[in-house]
């Protein structure tokens, strides 16, 4: 039995088309016309001698040379905790004199060291923090690795302490690697190791194309490859304004086919209600939303 539809059921029906058709040129209004991947409209010329740099191979220069080489700076935060945590260790160790002797400590006490701390003046005890917290200082400044072994760690604590005699050196040398071992106060900074990655690669040389005038660029019907991309763009051949005529163009042909499309199932079914016919558009719109966003690669349907 035949359904017939409303004035509101064919509202809805031709919004519909034209939502499909919408999915459809979307493209146009929002991509180049010339992009590679895309067929070639038709054969394109070069118009000049050019040398045109190859961004394909430039790419693929920085990903090889990008996770071999950061810059990195020092990182006022994690600075600021490995100082407090020195600074923590110090007054432990200080204040676990107490009655003339010596109780808990952060680090581990030889003899000699106890016997430096229970010998020495408050005042020379608050020189010696000082110095050792400025050696810490040195060091952060420098900037300190996670994976720097101990007893490097602790050989360039004690040049920083080479003005302290022994046993203040070698007890502050303690202190200071006990507090940075397994830490670091650096961070990769992108911005900086760009600028180093761009150096680089203008000192090796950027990977250029070569064109002579008349050299085929695009054959009609090919495949536009990233290099003749390049080439097009160099000689301002890829125009990156929206397409907006020939949008609407593909908009109205879009929605046409979908509108012819859902006469021919309603000619052969009679009976085709609006909920099916919209579920039949949106497939449809599904489809051409798959065919956008994955390619040629996803079925035989985005050919």
């Amino acid at each position: 039995m035949a359904v017939r539809w409303t004035l509101r059921d064919g509202l809805v029906v031709f919004l519909a088309c034209l939502g499909v058709g919408l999915v459809s040129a979307w493209p146009w209004l929002v991509e180049p016309s010339l992009r590679p991947g895309l067929p070639a409209p038709f054969e394109i010329r070069a118009p000049r001698d050019a040398s045109v740099v190859d961004s394909e191979a430039l790419a693929q220069r920085r990903s090889q040379l990008g996770p071999r080489i950061q810059v990195q700076i020092t990182d006022q935060n994690a600075t600021a905790k490995l100082e407090s945590r020195l600074n923590r260790m110090l007054a432990e160790l200080l204040n676990s004199r107490t009655a003339g002797e010596m109780r808990l400590t952060p680090i581990a006490v030889s003899p000699e060291d106890e016997a430096f701390l229970l010998t020495q003046t408050p005042q020379e005890l608050r020189k010696w923090q000082t110095t050792v917290e400025q050696a810490q200082q040195r060091m952060l400044t420098q900037g300190v690795v996670s994976t720097l072994a101990e007893d490097q760690l602790q050989r360039a604590a004690k040049l920083q302490l080479d003005q302290l005699p022994e046993p203040g050196r070698s007890l502050g040398a303690k202190l200071i690697t006990r507090s940075l071992q397994g830490s670091t106060n650096l961070r990769t900074d992108n911005s900086l190791t760009q600028v180093l990655l761009n150096d680089l690669i203008q000192q090796n040389g950027v990977p250029k194309i070569e064109v002579k005038a008349g050299e085929v660029i695009t054959v009609k019907g090919e495949v536009i490859s990233q290099r003749a991309y390049d080439v097009l763009d160099a000689f301002g051949l890829i125009s990156r304004r929206p397409a907006t005529g020939l949008f609407l163009v593909r908009w109205i042909e879009a929605s046409i086919a979908a509108g012819l499309m859902l006469l021919i199932c309603r000619r052969w079914r009679t009976d085709l209600e609006i909920p099916q016919a919209l579920l039949l558009l949106g497939t449809l719109a599904v489809v051409q939303g798959c065919k956008l966003w994955f390619g040629a690669s996803v079925s035989a349907l985005a050919v």
